[in-house]
């Protein structure tokens, strides 16, 4: 459990260490237009990071916004709904980002093999209709 801008940024450094060490260097992710800023906020250069890496990223966006900087693609689930949390799913592992009754961000890195198959499994199908 992860609490702040220094657990989002702990967070997000176990994406890059974990990706950029499998095999398959491209992990999957529900972004939220309403949470995007906090991971912004808590990790300016993530993104720089991750390409400098070679970490490719399939994204799947709720709500207006987002842009590619490389090795990402992305699609929209909607552009008028919200969601109030960011799912990161890599190297077996899934983490997931949301705010607490007093705006801070919070987060869980839950490493279980079973969860991010099924996680991938449920992404990758939904990525496909869309």
């Amino acid at each position: 459990y992860y609490e702040g801008q220094s657990g989002i940024r702990v967070i997000l450094e176990d994406v890059l260490t974990t990706t950029r060490e499998a095999k398959d260097k491209v992990y999957y992710a529900y972004s939220s237009a309403d949470i995007r800023d906090y991971l912004h906020k808590a990790y300016p250069k993530y993104s720089d990071d991750r390409v400098k890496n070679k970490i490719a990223v399939k994204v799947i966006s709720i709500g207006k916004g987002g842009e590619l900087v490389g090795l990402d693609e992305r699609k929209w689930l909607t552009e008028e709904e919200h969601s109030p949390s960011y799912i990161l799913i890599y190297g077996s592992k899934v983490a997931m980002i949301t705010v607490d009754l007093t705006n801070q961000p919070v987060g869980v890195i839950i490493e279980d093999d079973g969860l991010y198959q099924t996680q991938k499994m449920v992404f990758r199908r939904l990525w496909e209709t869309l």
